[in-house]
């Protein structure tokens, strides 16, 4: 039978063009749902490809990486800005402001790993419990708020194991002992190489993050000068919850941010030197004497040995548990996210350009089994009021790619990594950086190995980013990484489909029905959309005899041409031989010769229209010359244009649809649809006992043949002759039915 499969590739949802806002994101009393806010925050640092909403043309672009941005300065400080349509899956509060009316702020940068080592002393009390006796509460904070990263905890023994990706180092709050100091100078005595491990940490610009007393460990160690932390002058919150009330004194660092709590939990905290860089200072304690000492202080660069050491009179990790309700983790959530804060920003954006005859196919898409070049874009932006220096941008593109060319700064090309030279951006100022890449050509190997080069499942990372850069305001040399932009390598779908017939020859003489199925495949991973199925169900049935076996059976198109039997219409489609709709019954015994019966149609065809059309025979590759005049209709270039036409040759058909749409990679259905031809077929006994009356013969007349077409039927010999055969009703097996013997008449 004859069919058409419309398929369009998948498609995946397309971003909406820019728009003139930025959406503000509070974490102070403003916020509804702070939690949220803040996981919200993390996630976009995390994985910053944005695929669907509206982005601000000031930050990024359509197809790409969006940042997520902490306001750290003005009327939105604190607040973490996000340049695009915030989703309604979101339940935190949020308001809009213009992109110029954004100070200056840092990008969040994360990725995924072991970020965090939270330190529990191998030191040990009269019980045998660590003597860091708060590090089960940096558990809850890791686990149950700032969950961005994995953690590993370790001991003196066991620093040397701590992962290379671990960024900071937390140092909880100790045991009081005998002295203020008795745990300090154990962990002293038993591992006095444990100082020299924190400093080759600090060294290496990462970050020591201590609570309470903890703070003191790094005096013990030299990393701190002597008197930066007292243990003998201890800091209390009030009586309400041990809550000490603060203010931030350095306003442009995450730790100075305005929080939704009312301060700091904090219970025999030490004073810190008033010498150290204060961030937060205490303005309501116990003891009124200890309002204004220093409650955050933050040392970088020379002062932290190349790092950054933040220190913690408060223990707000305990506090979480123990002040219920005042937002301690966002204290401790602000600063260990600080080390994933950075002056610049980075977003990239890729554009192929696709010319695909689908609305539903974005421009971040390739077609697996073209040449294409496409575009990358690296837009690299000071956030701050000072101009920033010595940028390095290292992009390292998929070795399935080939590099094509670069515009915008300076570069050398190693390998499958392209390394941009920036002397300096000016502040609040950016720099375009674009370069293009090429899909393998025709016959590269690379296209038959692609499975190795997919990230997930059709889709890839074209290029992975790093950049590096020197702060310009500590003159530390920070540099953070990027693997959020996506291409889609498109595979097209491949829609097998079949209309198979369960056949049986037609030489027993009654109306009988044939069980038509469609079979589908998709036999590729990409889904098929707005996929549509055509079927021409036939209303004149083709005959077509059929070797070795010799008799004649309705099929697919194949075998030799016997006749055709012309069908009567079921004019409303109700699968009722309504009256007068009865067009052709050669024998006169009320049944029609051929009949299509609706109420079969499983699922039902979207529309359906009647057409007649020429029936192609796959098997010599040609239409079938149904009036046996010798003249065949002819397609030459199979555009549907006909370039010899013979309407006698057309038969009628009824074009079905079905408005399938997606058919998911390597999706299968037998059958997805089925259907019902009965055939009343000729009584071919009649035919060959009339026959010698017709030829002129003496024998018996019973009529004689009764339509003109019944020679059709009949074997015939090299010159168009009829071979007269016995016809022998016989049975094998399950076979049931006429057969010729090869014997004279």
């Amino acid at each position: 039978m004859k069919s058409w499969l419309l398929v369009f590739l998948v498609s995946i949802v397309v971003v909406s063009s820019a728009f003139g806002d930025v959406a503000v994101i509070p974490t102070d009393d403003g916020q509804d749902n702070l939690l949220s806010a803040y996981r919200f925050a993390t996630g976009k640092g995390l994985d910053s490809w944005v695929r669907y909403g509206a982005v601000d043309s000031a930050f990024a672009n359509l197809y790409g990486e969006v940042p997520i941005l902490w306001s750290a300065e003005g009327a939105t400080r604190g607040s973490f800005i996000y340049p695009a349509e915030v989703s309604g899956d979101f339940d935190f509060s949020s308001t809009s402001i213009t992109p110029e009316a954004l100070g200056n702020g840092y990008s969040i940068n994360l990725s995924s790993g072991t970020h965090f080592a939270i330190y529990k002393s191998a030191i040990t009390d009269f019980f045998g419990q660590s003597a860091t006796w708060e590090f089960s509460y940096f558990y809850d904070l890791l686990d149950n708020y700032i969950d961005f990263a994995g953690y590993t905890v370790f001991d003196e023994t066991t620093f040397a194991d701590i992962p290379s990706s671990v960024k900071i180092i937390i140092i909880p709050a100790f045991e009081i002992g005998d002295s203020a100091t008795e745990y300090f100078d154990r962990v002293a005595e038993e591992f006095p190489e444990f100082g020299g491990a924190l400093a080759g940490f600090l060294s290496s610009g990462k970050t020591i993050y201590a609570e309470g007393n903890g703070c003191y460990l790094l005096e013990k160690f030299g990393l701190l000068a002597p008197g930066s932390v007292d243990l003998s002058d201890p800091v209390d919150g009030g009586e309400e919850r041990m809550i000490a009330g603060v203010e931030a004194v350095d306003l442009s660092v995450p730790m100075g941010f305005p929080l939704k709590g009312s301060g700091i939990y904090t219970v025999f905290g030490p004073t810190l030197s008033a010498r150290l860089p204060a961030v937060v200072r205490f303005t309501s304690t116990l003891d009124a004497a200890d309002s204004g000492k220093t409650a955050i202080a933050l040392l970088e660069g020379e002062d932290a040995l190349g790092g950054r050491i933040i220190l913690s009179a408060g223990m707000p990790a305990a506090g979480i548990v123990l002040a219920p309700g005042e937002y301690q983790w966002q204290v401790v959530a602000n600063a260990l996210l600080y080390p994933f804060c950075y002056r610049v920003n980075s977003s990239r954006s890729v554009y192929t350009g696709v010319d695909i005859d689908s609305v539903d196919v974005a421009n971040f898409a390739l077609p697996v089994d073209d040449c294409d070049t496409f575009t990358i874009t690296v837009r690299i932006r000071n956030l701050w009021d000072i101009p920033v220096s010595d940028i390095t941008i290292e992009e390292n593109f998929k070795s399935y790619f080939d590099f094509v060319d670069a515009v915008g700064a300076g570069y050398s090309v190693s390998g499958n990594r392209i390394t941009f030279s920036i002397p300096s951006i000016p502040a609040h100022s950016e720099l375009v950086i674009r370069y293009r890449l090429a899909t393998p050509p025709e016959g590269d190997e690379r296209r038959e190995n692609i499975n190795s080069y997919l990230d997930y499942y059709e889709y890839m990372h074209p290029s992975n980013s790093t950049l590096e850069y020197t702060d310009p305001v500590n003159s530390l040399v920070y540099s953070f990484y990027r693997n959020s932009l996506w291409t889609l390598m498109l595979f097209e779908a491949n829609i097998v489909a079949d209309t198979d017939l369960n056949w049986k020859n037609i030489l027993g003489e009654y109306f009988q029905p044939f069980k038509i199925f469609i079979i589908m495949e998709n036999k590729e991973r990409t889904s098929a959309v707005r996929t549509r199925y055509e079927q021409y169900v036939p209303l004149d049935v083709p005959v077509l005899w059929v070797d070795p076996m010799s008799i004649p059976i309705i099929r697919t198109p194949g075998g030799e041409f016997v006749d055709l039997l012309r069908g009567s219409a079921d004019r409303n489609l109700n699968g009722v031989l309504d009256p007068g709709e009865l067009e052709y019954d050669m024998d006169a015994d009320g049944e029609p010769d051929a009949w299509v019966d609706f109420s079969t149609f499983y699922p039902y065809p979207d529309t359906i229209e009647l057409d007649t059309i020429y029936w192609f025979n796959p098997w010599r590759e040609e239409y079938e010359d149904i009036d046996g005049d010798g003249l065949i209709a002819r397609d030459d270039d199979g555009d549907g244009v006909f370039e010899v036409e013979d309407p006698d040759d057309k038969i009628r058909a009824y074009r079905c649809v079905w408005n399938i749409d997606e058919v998911p990679g390597y999706q299968f259905y037998d059958p997805y649809a089925s259907w019902e031809i009965w055939i009343d077929p000729p009584p071919l006994v009649d035919m060959a006992i009339g026959a010698p009356d017709t030829l002129g013969y003496d024998g018996p007349d019973t009529g004689g043949f009764y339509y003109p077409g019944w020679t059709n039927w009949m074997a015939k010999d090299d010159g168009d002759n009829i071979i007269f055969r016995r016809l022998v009703y016989q049975t094998i097996d399950s076979y049931e039915g006429f057969a010729f013997v090869d014997s004279d008449y």
